[in-house]
Formats: structure tokens, C-alpha cells, sequence
């Protein structure tokens, strides 16, 4: 099976949170690895980052991988600062959140 891709894109928040779980949970369920792409995010509110949260915790608990993409300066960047799971550099703050591929100290 390959890897599988999930895009981020314009405004999510609470609206959209049973969809995007369902997404991602079926990513889950078929790939061995997925990709959180959120490079062209809009706008989130705190919602998107529980479910990503909760996302990176059934990935786990089921032996998949999950890695979120995202700029430090974007949109999910600054609510990951702001929401205090990152410090200022973009460095994860909590265990949780070390999926994101910039925290690892990897480009984005």
C-alpha cells in the first residue's frame, strides 16, 4: 500500500471537524503512513488542532505514521505557537505534536 495524502486548504474549524475526522481516520485505516498537508491553510480555529492531536494518537496507536506538513510562519504554525504545543521556533512544546515535520528540525 502507499502512503496517502490529506490537503488542508481555505477556512476549517469546528464546521468541519466530523468530515475531516472521517478522512482522516479512513487514511488511517487504509495507509501505512499518512501526510497532513497544511501548507495552503487559510484560517483554523482550535477544533482543527484537537482533531490533528487526536489524529497523531490513533496513528500511533494503530503502528501508523503520521506527519503534518506545515510552515512555521503559516497559519497552523502560528495556532500550534499560539495554542502553546510549539515554542516561537517551531520546536514541539509536547510529545503530541512531534509529528509535525518542522518540529523535528525539517523544513516544511
Amino acid at each position: 500500500m502507499h502512503d496517502s495524502h490529506v490537503t488542508l486548504s481555505g477556512s476549517l474549524g469546528l464546521k468541519d471537524a466530523t468530515r475531516l475526522r472521517a478522512e482522516l481516520q479512513s487514511a488511517l485505516e487504509t495507509h501505512p503512513a499518512v501526510t497532513i498537508d497544511a501548507s495552503n491553510l487559510g484560517d483554523a480555529d482550535i477544533s482543527i488542532v484537537q482533531l490533528l492531536v487526536a489524529a497523531q494518537k490513533a496513528a500511533v496507536a494503530s503502528d501508523r505514521t503520521l506527519t503534518l506538513k506545515a510552515d512555521k510562519d503559516g497559519v497552523l504554525g502560528k495556532l500550534l505557537v499560539k495554542s502553546g504545543l510549539l515554542d516561537a521556533a517551531g520546536r514541539a512544546l509536547v510529545p503530541e505534536i512531534e509529528f509535525w515535520a518542522s518540529a523535528q528540525g525539517k523544513a516544511a
